[in-house]
């Protein structure tokens, strides 16, 4: 009877624990966890927390630093507007990014709490990773802005000179330099044009020529051929080229010996195509004094054309403007940054060439229209997809006529997609450029009116240079 009565009491105990056990589990699970974020309070169950483990929230402990015993409850020094987000995360499974938050506050919070970056929601994606691309654009553009150093009055004068021929907005000096530069360089251009126009040239040699006497002029040479190697340019024309040649070889030259590092130079785009016009200037305007020479060699003649093809290069050079002009700066920083849409581009036009030049040459393997070679074929194919249609190579069949229609429209399609893209980079610069610039007005319009309430007077802004002194 008495082992009976202890069975009982013995089970009725184990029953108790078990139950006990179970409403401690439930009130674990069902717990108000207290959180204090920066005065806003929240209030969550301890296992909706637990939904999301090995983040800061999951792991909460009363013997933490953040626990307030006094008032119950854990305090936060974050956003509220960001956490409200975070707590969301923790009851939906994904963590949705609100319009007003900026992505980077968001990356922030949720390295604070230790959250993964697959937690966030696809349709926030977007929103959230733009962020990267709009400081990397930032980034482009303080790099190509950036003037940190101010020129201290024991800047030696090899620096200032530097200055005057790299940064034109470094000092009254370099902008007058440039602007006489650009002068210049414009009126280069025209002497440049001017220099093929037939009036403008002299009759000197044409009466003293004989087919006999330079064999070019028997395999039927062109007129052209004929004004350039047989006429010189009248005097004032070679007066004015004279005198930009000289101004460009002096400019480059003194660019070159006073740059700090010259190294650097020679690595920057456009003082190798600064020093490589200016070889090709004095190599043409050599041969222009060597008329009989380039009439009787050919190789000399090649040589001559090479240098005045190349010559016209030196409209390139007016980019050096992109230092004063914020929106050629954008386009050229667009160019680069959009690098991979132009690769795509010329890959995906080159294969559509390949294909539709087979296409046609097959298709018009019966006719006699001009088709001869997949060489010709994609000339057509380039002419075709770019809608200029020179119309020198026309189908002439059914199928032909076809693969015309297709190879257009998937010319349309290829060049628009990437274009689209490359112009939404321009936007982008060009917003981020234009908010920069509004940004260092409003600081030097503070820093002015700051000067002139201490002193009375207004001081002019220093004279700066590049970070680095790289010349780049």
């Amino acid at each position: 009877m008495d082992s009976n009565v202890k069975l009982v009491n013995f089970s009725f105990s184990f029953l108790s624990t078990d139950v006990e056990m179970e409403h401690h589990r439930r009130h674990l699970n069902f717990e108000k966890i207290k959180l204090n974020v920066r005065g806003r309070r929240f209030e969550v169950i301890s296992s909706t927390l637990r939904n999301i483990p090995n983040t800061r929230l999951s792991s909460l402990d009363k013997n933490s630093k953040f626990y307030d015993v006094a008032r119950d409850e854990y305090f936060f020094d974050r956003d509220p507007d960001v956490f409200n987000s975070i707590i969301n995360l923790y009851v939906m499974g994904k963590l949705h990014i609100p319009k007003n938050v900026c992505g980077a506050v968001m990356k922030e919070e949720m390295t604070y709490w230790k959250i993964p970056h697959q937690k966030v929601s696809e349709c926030c994606l977007r929103t959230f990773y733009q962020v990267e691309e709009d400081q990397g654009m930032i980034e482009e553009i303080k790099r190509a802005y950036e003037y940190t150093e101010t020129l201290q009055t024991e800047t030696s004068w090899k620096i200032k000179a530097w200055l005057m021929f790299d940064q034109p907005g470094s000092s009254i000096h370099a902008k007058v330099w440039h602007g006489f530069y650009m002068v210049v360089l414009l009126m280069s251009a025209v002497v440049y044009c001017l220099w093929t126009t037939p009036s403008l040239r002299t009759t000197l040699y044409l009466s003293a020529v004989t087919p006999e006497d330079y064999p070019f002029i028997k395999s039927g040479a062109s007129l052209k051929l004929k004004q350039l190697i047989l006429m010189d340019p009248i005097p004032t024309l070679f007066a004015l080229e004279i005198f930009c040649l000289l101004v460009f070889t002096i400019e480059w030259t003194l660019h070159f010996s006073f740059c700090p590092q010259k190294v650097n130079f020679l690595k920057r785009p456009l003082n190798l195509i600064n020093g490589l016009l200016v070889v090709c200037m004095w190599i043409s305007f050599g041969l222009e004094f060597a008329k009989g020479h380039l009439a009787a060699n050919s190789s000399t003649r090649e040589l001559y054309f090479v240098c005045k093809a190349v010559n016209m290069m030196r409209l390139v050079l007016f980019l050096r403007l992109e230092r004063q002009i914020s929106t050629l700066r954008v386009l050229i920083m667009t160019i680069k940054g959009s690098m991979k849409e132009l690769c795509l581009l010329l890959i995906s036009f080159g294969m559509a060439t390949m294909i539709f030049s087979t296409l046609i040459y097959y298709a018009e393997i019966h006719a006699n229209d001009g088709f001869d070679s997949i060489q010709i074929c994609m000339w057509w194919s380039v002419i075709t997809m770019t809608t200029v249609g020179y119309g020198d190579y026309v189908p002439s069949t059914t199928i032909g006529y076809l693969v015309g229609v297709v190879c257009a429209v998937c010319g349309l399609l290829l060049l628009a997609m990437p274009i689209a893209i490359i112009a939404s980079n321009f936007s982008e610069y060009y917003s981020h450029q234009k908010n920069r610039d509004r940004y260092i007005t409003a600081i030097k319009s503070e820093i002015n009116n700051s000067q002139m309430n201490g002193s009375g007077t207004s001081v002019k802004s220093n004279k700066t240079i590049p970070m680095n002194h790289n010349c780049t």
